[in-house]
């Protein structure tokens, strides 16, 4: 099963099946409904996708309500709450990567995982620059047009950042085992073993009990 997290933006681009971007989230909604994807978003997205700032003629009216109720009740669909943790994680966004306070709602929302995210899919170019900067392992986010590739390819493409992760893992990992491997060659050590073994030795022949 992939996990992806959807912004307002793709979702207001397939409800109101704006022409850039319906055919691109056609597959995914697809993939969902056959059981391959489930979405994840913020609650915030309900109502910020009737109408995005700075795009009044892309409302989707009051006439429009029984369609829109309806898609964000699909089981494929899960919803987030913006509580306090959230709304903190998206204020400490704001000060530090200067990410508009909706856009930082939603990236804090997709940071808080209980789930690990394949990809983050927006067709903001403002998210997209921060892909792979926020997150241990971070967060792929990726522009709409390059999801609609074979799950293959996606999922090769969203375990790139994961493995930059791993690798500084593994790099941390071994620098330990090369320090305990310095250790067991230190004459201490084999000093210390090899008197361990004579100690062994000499309880089971019985030496020790005769004093």
């Amino acid at each position: 099963m992939d996990y992806r997290y959807w912004d307002s933006v793709t979702f207001l681009g397939w409800l109101a099946e704006e022409p850039d971007k319906v055919n691109e989230c056609k597959a995914v909604i697809e993939a969902a409904e056959a059981g391959n994807i489930t979405l994840v978003t913020s609650a915030l997205t309900i109502p910020e996708v009737l109408w995005l700032k700075g795009q009044p003629d892309k409302r989707i009216g009051p006439q429009n309500a029984k369609k829109v109720e309806a898609f964000f009740r699909h089981s494929w669909i899960v919803v987030r709450e913006v509580d306090r943790f959230i709304a903190e994680a998206a204020r400490d966004l704001v000060w530090d990567k200067n990410v508009k306070p909706k856009d930082a709602i939603h990236l804090a929302t997709a940071l808080r995982r209980d789930v690990a995210f394949d990809q983050f899919d927006t067709f903001d170019k403002d998210l997209i620059r921060l892909s792979g900067t926020l997150g241990e392992p971070p967060l792929a986010a990726r522009i709409f047009r390059a999801n609609c590739r074979s799950r293959k390819s996606r999922s090769h493409e969203a375990a790139r950042s994961r493995n930059c992760w791993k690798d500084r893992r593994r790099s941390i990992d071994s620098i330990a085992q090369s320090k305990q491997c310095c250790q067991c060659r230190s004459p201490q050590f084999h000093r210390a073993q090899g008197q361990e073994e004579k100690a062994a030795k000499r309880k089971a022949s019985g030496l020790d009990d005769c004093g």
